[in-house]
C-alpha cells in the first residue's frame, strides 16, 4: 500500500508533465532503450514542426488528466489516483513481459513510504481540498513547461527536453542519495 501511495504521488508530479525526451545515451535502458526519448518527443509534438508548444504540451496534459479523472467530475481523488496508478503500473508490467520476460522484481522501486506519497498529492493539492482540480494539474504542467523551454521562447526543442529530462534525473538521483545518506545514519546510530 505505502509503494502504490507513493509511486501515485511521484506519478502526478511526473505525469503532470506529459512525457517528452527521455532519451539516454548509449546501452538500453530498463524504460525501453536510447529511442524511447525521441519517439516520446514525436508524439507531443503533434504538429511534426521539431518543437513542442505550450499548447501542445496542454494538450498532453489535458489528456493525462482525463485518463485519471475516472468518474469525470473535474477532479482526481486519491482513489482514482490510486487506481489510474495501478493500472499504469499493470501495463507496463505487461510491456516488460512482452520484451523480456517476467523478469521485473516485485518490490524493486522503493522510492519512500506512505507519508512521502502523501506528500507529493499533497503538493498538487494546491487549495488543499483532498483532490486535485483540472486546474492545479494544469497549473503544475505550465510550471513544468517553463522549466523545460529553457531560452523562453514559447517552445521545446529536442535539445531542450533532453537536457531538462537530464537535470531531473541528477536531481532525482542526488534525492535518492541523501535519503539513503540519511536512512544509513538513521541506522547506524
Amino acid at each position: 500500500m505505502k509503494k502504490i501511495l507513493l509511486l501515485t504521488a511521484m506519478g502526478f508530479i511526473f505525469q503532470a508533465t506529459p512525457v517528452l525526451a527521455e532519451h539516454h545515451e548509449g546501452g538500453d535502458h530498463k524504460r525501453g532503450g536510447k529511442d524511447r526519448g525521441a519517439e516520446m518527443f514525436k508524439k507531443s509534438d503533434t504538429n511534426a514542426d521539431g518543437m513542442i508548444s505550450q499548447e501542445e504540451f496542454l494538450s498532453k496534459a489535458k489528456e493525462k488528466f482525463s485518463e485519471k479523472d475516472i468518474n469525470g467530475d473535474g477532479n482526481i481523488s486519491q482513489d482514482e489516483a490510486k487506481t489510474a496508478h495501478e493500472a499504469k503500473r499493470e501495463k507496463m508490467k505487461e510491456k516488460r513481459k512482452a520484451r523480456k520476460g517476467d523478469d521485473h522484481k516485485k518490490g524493486e522501486h522503493k522510492r519512500g513510504g506512505k507519508k512521502r506519497g502523501a506528500e507529493m498529492f499533497e503538493k498538487n493539492d494546491a487549495n488543499s481540498d483532498g483532490v486535485i482540480s483540472q486546474g492545479e494539474f494544469l497549473t503544475k504542467a505550465k510550471e513544468k513547461f517553463s522549466e523545460k523551454d529553457i531560452n523562453g521562447d514559447g517552445n521545446i526543442s529536442q535539445d531542450e527536453a533532453k537536457a531538462a529530462h537530464e537535470a531531473k534525473r541528477a536531481k532525482m538521483k542526488e534525492k535518492h542519495k541523501a535519503r539513503k545518506d540519511s536512512s544509513d545514519i538513521t541506522v547506524n546510530e
